[in-house]
């Protein structure tokens, strides 16, 4: 399985941005504000583009913060547009995992 990351400092799409961690009882969540992207994220989606990602936009993603090997955990993405109109709600279903810092380790299988 792919593992998830929670911490979008890395990532080289977005050229100016904040990142804010805020613990939310036992999740922690992360508001990623894009203010400068290297370009708009489009992709396909059945037939019709779908931005994913552009200037101004906002990813707020909570993740739980212990979940036990075997134990059904969960992580939510929403997606804002500069506005802050919600465009998409993402909720990722997984067992186990936990944290190394802002790390998400999504259990192996």
């Amino acid at each position: 399985m792919r593992r998830k990351l929670h911490d979008l400092r890395e990532w080289t799409g977005a050229l100016d941005y904040s990142q804010r961690p805020v613990p939310f009882g036992p999740f922690l969540m992360v508001d990623f504000t894009a203010y400068r992207v290297r370009r708009p994220l489009t992709v396909d989606f059945d037939g019709e583009p779908l931005r994913l990602f552009d200037h101004g936009w906002r990813w707020i993603r909570a993740h739980p913060l212990d979940a036990p090997a075997g134990v059904v955990g969960d992580a939510l993405t929403v997606l804002l547009d500069a506005s802050g109109t919600p465009l998409e709600l993402y909720v990722d279903i997984h067992q186990g995992g936990g944290w190394a810092g802002m790390r998400w380790r999504a259990s192996p299988g």
